[in-house]
């Protein structure tokens, strides 16, 4: 099962270096850029 992690960024050039490491590493990646956008998305997966 792939780990998947949720993270908060809302800077756009940081957001595709994250998401190519996490995910080169193995790792299922979802990003938030707001804080409420994190929650919807952590309760739609929980």
């Amino acid at each position: 099962m792939m780990e998947t992690i949720l993270y908060v960024e809302d800077d756009l050039s940081l957001i595709d270096g994250l998401e190519y490491t996490l995910e080169t590493n193995g790792y299922s990646v979802d990003n938030a850029r707001t804080v409420k956008q994190a929650l919807a998305l952590f309760n739609s997966k929980s």
